[in-house]
């Protein structure tokens, strides 16, 4: 943790211990007013996936309006064709209006059969990744965000004896700037909250989509698929070349609406964990802390009346699913949604960012 950040840290939670005024809290109004800001979209993480195992490894690539980034991702992968694997790769061409899938479509020639191009109408990442994984075709899956690509002499071949036994395994990524420069990297020490760049058994996908219509549809890879007790392995070597956009939704998300989709994710994983044998427990609800923190910071810019809903139904989804259980990671913050002191709140997500 650096000086500044250590700085911001002290102060906030200073600040946050001058804070012990309350707020009303009405779920009904607070529901009401967040739905009318952005709705909730109606997508689910639960699906019926068929099994049609033919492929070792099945690569699946989104690709929308990527006409710039296309090609090198492409031409990254298609080495592993020459793997003593037998690798599918399937572009979802996601609707796009530029060139990206007359490109997708000319490197496909060049290829095997076992390069396909899937055009689509407009679905959003989540319904590009979930027209491929409708059908698991590969005994383990990867997935791969189209301004991304995989490390030149990757050794696919180590990765995959590597993961098995295991559900998803993870390998280190170098982080490129938009002219593929390498920038930074990260280590594996634990597996990423990011839908892509893993390596996952295909039986994680048996019932398992992207949320549709959301925003930030990885959120339930760690919130709900971590929650099933799934086999990890993290492998010292480079897996992924992840591209640092400027431009992306990540970047630019906090400036508008849909940035309560954060929200409206965090509330879907809650309620669907029945559905995939997650408990409530204490991973669980520290996890949801966790995920309080990275939902103010999301919505931070959202009209004060809106940070205070979202705030609100929070108040009511620990009292939902979490009324008798303590945190002693984030007990601060739990402390201050139990007692529906928002101002604290604010201060204490600010604080805990800055030293995790």
């Amino acid at each position: 943790m650096g000086l500044k950040n250590k700085l911001i840290a002290f102060i906030a939670n200073t600040m946050s211990q001058l804070c012990f005024w309350k707020i009303k809290v009405d779920y009904s109004i607070a529901r009401e007013l967040l739905a009318a800001y952005y709705s909730k979209p109606l997508g689910t993480c639960y699906a019926d996936n068929v099994e049609n195992i033919s492929y070792d490894l099945q690569i699946v690539i989104p690709a929308y309006n990527v006409e710039k980034y296309i090609r090198k991702c492409m031409e990254s992968v298609m080495p592993l064709l020459s793997s003593k694997y037998k690798v599918l790769v399937q572009v979802v061409d996601d609707g796009s209006t530029d060139n990206t899938g007359a490109i997708a479509e000319e490197l496909a020639q060049i290829c095997s059969n076992n390069v396909v191009v899937i055009r689509q109408e407009n679905k959003g990442l989540s319904g590009a990744r979930n027209t491929a994984l409708k059908e698991l075709r590969g005994e383990y899956i990867m997935l791969i965000d189209s301004d991304d690509y995989l490390p030149d002499g990757i050794e696919i071949d180590n990765f995959l004896e590597n993961a098995r036994g295991y559900d998803i395994t993870q390998g280190d990524w170098v982080c490129v700037d938009l002219e593929n420069n390498e920038c930074g990297h990260i280590d594996a020490q634990e597996t990423s909250g990011f839908g892509a760049g893993k390596i996952y058994h295909h039986s994680v996908f048996n019932h398992f989509q992207f949320p549709e219509g959301y925003w930030f549809e990885d959120t339930p890879v760690t919130f709900l698929l971590g929650g099933k007790g799934l086999k990890l392995k993290c492998v010292d070597d480079y897996l992924y070349c992840y591209r640092i956009n400027p431009n992306g939704i990540s970047r630019k998300a906090n400036t508008r609406p849909k940035a309560v989709d954060s929200y409206w994710i965090t509330e879907l994983c809650l309620e669907e964990f029945c559905k995939f044998g997650v408990d409530y427990d204490q991973r669980s609800f520290d996890y949801f802390l966790h995920q309080c923190i990275t939902n103010y910071l999301r919505t931070r810019r959202a009209p004060l009346e809106i940070r205070k809903a979202i705030f609100s139904l929070s108040v009511e989804l620990i009292e939902k699913y979490f009324a008798n259980m303590n945190s002693t990671k984030y007990s601060k913050l739990e402390s201050a949604i139990r007692n529906r002191q928002f101002s604290k709140y604010e201060l204490l997500a600010i604080a805990y960012r800055c030293i995790e």
